[in-house]
């Protein structure tokens, strides 16, 4: 679930400016959202640059559960990784063997 909450107390929203204010902030959310749709904790502007809201993303238990699972086989495929990996990689090696390859 998405909830987003506009507080329109202030200038901003004033006289006949309550419509296209709230039309404005929703507009760039929405952007927002296609852009990155799992970003939690999205902070909602006025034209004046003054906080007036928020939307944040409750999950439903199944798709938090599914989350959850992910995180837990990302780590254990790291755990299993991560000490066959090199402690360092100078640069200057990969560049060596950049050269030796004819720089292709």
């Amino acid at each position: 679930m998405i909830y987003i909450n506009i507080e329109t107390d202030n200038d901003a929203f004033a006289d006949s400016n309550l419509g296209p204010e709230v039309a404005r902030i929703l507009r760039k959310l929405a952007g927002q959202i296609e852009a990155d749709p799992y970003q939690d904790g999205r902070r909602l502007m006025d034209v004046n640059g003054n906080r007036v809201g928020d939307m944040s993303i409750r999950f439903p238990i199944d798709e938090g559960a599914r989350f959850v699972g992910l995180l837990e086989e990302t780590r254990e495929l790291l755990a299993d990784h991560l000490p066959t990996l090199p402690s360092a990689v100078s640069l200057d090696e990969r560049i060596e063997d950049y050269l030796k390859r004819g720089g292709s």
